[in-house]
């Protein structure tokens, strides 16, 4: 859930909020719909996401309930971080198509590492490629030395 909202407060979210939507986002203009190579701005129609003017359907959006617009599809097998619902018992990942939409809204992901640019399949690249975020021994050291330094600069000053 959390790299949901993150990605969403990053710019990942459509200006598709009722049936006569006023804005749209950087986002909403990758929207494709019934063939049509401009954005798809409809609330209630199948849309997907495009980058390729509207000829690889890169993920399909939510357009049923009240559910984001800007979030994808989902059924009860999906297993994507920005699926309109989650479903217990399903981990989630992050997906080459969240990749790529963030990066088509200004966050890019990599300098030249286009690999995902071209995969109209979705990869999940999930956790298990991410470091440990356990801090090295000598990072806990450097903590440890500055926060006596700290400590005992502010005990100097108050006597």
């Amino acid at each position: 859930m959390a790299a949901h909202e993150i990605d969403e407060v990053l710019g990942r979210i459509s200006g598709l909020s009722g049936y006569a939507p006023s804005w749209a986002t950087p986002f909403d203009l990758f929207r494709c719909g019934s063939g049509s190579r401009a954005p798809n701005f409809s609330y209630s129609a199948a849309s997907y996401f495009s980058i390729d003017g509207c000829k690889t359907d890169m993920g399909d959006f939510n357009n049923v309930g009240s559910g984001d617009r800007s979030d994808w599809a989902s059924g009860p097998s999906g297993v994507d971080a920005q699926n309109a619902y989650l479903y217990p018992g399903h981990t989630s990942g992050i997906s080459a198509a969240d990749l790529i939409g963030l990066d088509v809204i200004g966050w890019g992901w990599g300098a030249g590492s286009g690999s995902l640019q071209n995969s109209a399949s979705l990869v999940y690249v999930g956790l298990a490629g991410i470091p440990d975020l356990v801090p090295e021994p000598s990072t806990l050291g450097l903590l440890g030395a500055a926060t006596l330094g700290l400590w005992y600069l502010q005990r100097r000053r108050a006597a």
